[in-house]
């Protein structure tokens, strides 16, 4: 009885920990966006979630990679 009740609160802990995670993404995402006026579907957002903690986290913007594409081309030609 005891090892269900522990395993029902830590699947209500990952579940409200998964709603902040995503909530804490949306709002970074949101402030990115409007800060440089880019819309939200030009960016790729991953992020590895184990145990409740954070293991990765990355926003990338797709509008910039090309340039950065091109500045890295141009290092490695130096």
């Amino acid at each position: 009885m005891k090892e269900t009740f522990k395993k029902r609160i830590s699947n209500i802990e990952q579940g409200i920990m998964n709603v902040e995670v995503r909530y804490s993404i949306h709002l970074k995402l949101f402030k990115i966006v409007r800060a440089k006026r880019f819309h939200t579907s030009s960016f790729d957002i991953s992020c590895s979630i184990f145990c409740g903690s954070f293991l990765n986290f990355h926003i990338v913007s797709q509008e910039r990679l090309p340039l950065a594409k091109k500045t890295a081309s141009l290092i490695k030609k130096d």
